[in-house]
Formats: C-alpha cells, sequence, structure tokens
C-alpha cells in the first residue's frame, strides 16, 4: 500500500493540492496527506506525476506495510483509537452567569412629568400604582429576558440543535468520523475492494438525531420554565429590600406653586405635585433581578444554588448522556469493522487458494 509524503522542504505553492485530492493544506497552508489517502495501483502513474511536478521536490511516495487482515486486532486497534477521543466536561467558568454581559430594558412610565396631583400623598400613591402597572407586573418578564440571553450566549451550542456543525458535540463527532475513514481506507486498499464497508461507515453524527436533540433541548428546558421562574421570584421577594414596600418607599413626589388667580387679598397660588424616581426605581428592580441571578437562583432544601450551577448540572448530564451515546455508536462501528475484516480475510484466502490449485 502506497502513501504520499509530504517532506519539510515544502514551500505551500499548492500546486499538488490541485493535481490530486490525497493531499490537502494544513493551517499553516502547507501540504499534507489525508489520513484516509491510500494510491490505487491504477493512480500510481499519475501519483508519480504529482511527485515530479513538485517545484520544492518535496513529495514521494512511500510504502505501507502491509497489513494482516485479523479482525480481532484491527477491531481492537480501531475501538482504542475511537475511545481515546476525550469528551471533556465543560469547566464551570465557561458557564457562569454574569448580569454585565446582558442587556435587559425595564420599559419606561409615563406621566414623571405631570404635575396634576392636588397633594403629596396622591402623587407618590399614583406614582406607586404606576410603578405596580408597569414594572412590578413584569418581573417574570425580566427574569425570562436574562435567561434567554444567557442561553443564547452561553449554552446555545449545549441544547440549540438548529444548526448542529456548531454544536459543542459536532468536534467530536467529526474526529470519531475521521477515524473512521482512516479505517476503511485501510481496509479498501488492503482488500482492494472500495465496496468492502458501506459509505454510511464512516457517518458519525448521532447529535443529528432529532431523538438525541428533542432529549438535549428538554434538558435545558427548566432554565427558564415557569416553575423555575416562580421559584426564583419567591426566593427574590424573601429579601425585604426586594419586596413591593421597598421599592414603592423609593417613589416620591415633588410640588411647585401654580397661579390660581387673583383674589381681594391679591393673586393666589396653589401646590400641585409629581411624582418622580418611577422609572428610576424600575430600573433598580430590573438590575437586582440580575445580581440575584448572579448569586443565587432558587431554594433547594436550605440552600440557595447560582443560576449557572443549575446550568452546569444540566450540561454535564446532556454530555454524560452524549458519551453514552458515542458509546453505544462506537461499539456497533466496531462489530461492523470486525465482520468486514473477517469478510476480507476469507475472501483473500478463497483467493489464494483458488491461485495455488
Amino acid at each position: 500500500m502506497k502513501k504520499f509524503c509530504v517532506s519539510k522542504d515544502c514551500n505551500a505553492c499548492g500546486e499538488c493540492i490541485l493535481q490530486t485530492d490525497l493531499l490537502i493544506e494544513d493551517a499553516a497552508g502547507y501540504a499534507v496527506p489525508v489520513a484516509d489517502g491510500y494510491i490505487k495501483a491504477e493512480n500510481l502513474e499519475k501519483a508519480q506525476a504529482v511527485v515530479a511536478a513538485c517545484p520544492a521536490h518535496a513529495l514521494s511516495i512511500v510504502e505501507q506495510a502491509d497489513i494482516v487482515l485479523d479482525a480481532d486486532k484491527m477491531g481492537a486497534a480501531l475501538e482504542k483509537k475511537l475511545k481515546a477521543i476525550d469528551i471533556p466536561s465543560v469547566s464551570s467558568s465557561e458557564l457562569r452567569f454574569d448580569e454585565d454581559d446582558y442587556q435587559v430594558s425595564a420599559g419606561y412610565a409615563d406621566g414623571e412629568y405631570d404635575y396634576k396631583y392636588s397633594s403629596w400623598d396622591k402623587a407618590v400613591s399614583a406614582g406607586a400604582q404606576r410603578f405596580r402597572q408597569v414594572f412590578w407586573s413584569r418581573r417574570s418578564d425580566y427574569v425570562l429576558a436574562y435567561l434567554s440571553q444567557y442561553k443564547s450566549k452561553v449554552l446555545r451550542p449545549y441544547y440549540d440543535f438548529s444548526n448542529p456543525d456548531k454544536t459543542y458535540y459536532a468536534q467530536f463527532s467529526k474526529k470519531i468520523e475521521e477515524v473512521l475513514k482512516a479505517a476503511k481506507a485501510e481496509l479498501s486498499a488492503a482488500s482492494e475492494n472500495d465496496s468492502v464497508l458501506s459509505v454510511d461507515f464512516t457517518e458519525f453524527r448521532p447529535e443529528k438525531s432529532k431523538d438525541f436533540q428533542t432529549s438535549f433541548a428538554c434538558s435545558m428546558d427548566y432554565i427558564g420554565d415557569a416553575s423555575y421562574v416562580k421559584e426564583f421570584l419567591d426566593d427574590f421577594e424573601r429579601d425585604s429590600y426586594n419586596r413591593l414596600s421597598s421599592y414603592e418607599d423609593e417613589i416620591c413626589a415633588e410640588g411647585r406653586e401654580e397661579y390660581a388667580g387673583h383674589g381681594w387679598l391679591g393673586d393666589k397660588y396653589k401646590t400641585i405635585y409629581r411624582f418622580k424616581d418611577v422609572n428610576e426605581t424600575g430600573k433598580r428592580l430590573v438590575d437586582h433581578i440580575g445580581s440575584k441571578l448572579s448569586v443565587c437562583g432558587v431554594s433547594e432544601g436550605y440552600h440557595l444554588r447560582c443560576i449557572d450551577d443549575i446550568a452546569d448540572d444540566q450540561v454535564e448530564s446532556a454530555i454524560k448522556q452524549y458519551r453514552e451515546i458515542v458509546s453505544k455508536a462506537i461499539d456497533h462501528k466496531v462489530a461492523i469493522y470486525r465482520e468486514a475484516v473477517q469478510k476480507c480475510a476469507k475472501g483473500v484466502k478463497a483467493d489464494a487458494d483458488r491461485k495455488r490449485t
């Protein structure tokens, strides 16, 4: 079995890449042999022409040792390579929730500049009512806005399969596919039979399975579902400074004198009032929700958990599930490979027996 060999004299001109698909560019632009790139006997003359045309004289053709078609040894070797591909856990620092990374709009309460209330108390009461209508009633929306951005920015690679090639899992599936391609090419070259293994033998993308995707997406649904938001807000309002009354205490009023006509004692004036600090208090509410998400999430027993700690558990669970699926899929691929090697070995033996007779 023959393959291309590229020396350090390669100058990255790219000429050979255009002439054969058995050579590819590495990250620096230099030619390297593809892992599964064996030169067939009928293509040897063309391969020699590619070597001769190299301006840097960096190409050669080397002979690979003949493969002994032993199903047990080859199957074990393939299994070892596949299971050596590590699928690591994600560090907690990569899943950290930082409130400063997200922008959540509080909204706007109009009426702050309307001097129309006859007393300080009436203005403050109206301001408190506007705060409840515009901001306090939207507490769940603010929590969901933070969590939606967090899931999109940080957690998307672990649960969003709208583009499977951009998931966290795709990188490992691609590595496994490369090993399978090399194994298929090696067996095809040794047996001189390109169809000894089907084309789909080299396909390994469990993350594209609908059942797989549904299971993973569901594992992330808890972050942001109705029950989580309720538990979070219950915990949020346990702090006295996060209760409605505390925010309403921040709302005040401001008065100004207004001309009220002319009387027998001269011009008359009255004081009218407006409420103020409603919008500032609304912004503080949103900021406090973000801060609380950064510090602690829902109650679990007597302990408060950070939102990113909860995400850490969910992501680790998803990765563990992926590892289990990969392990089963590898066992299946190795079994197919062993069977193919056995078939090839029998064919080679039969050919040898015929030649002897």
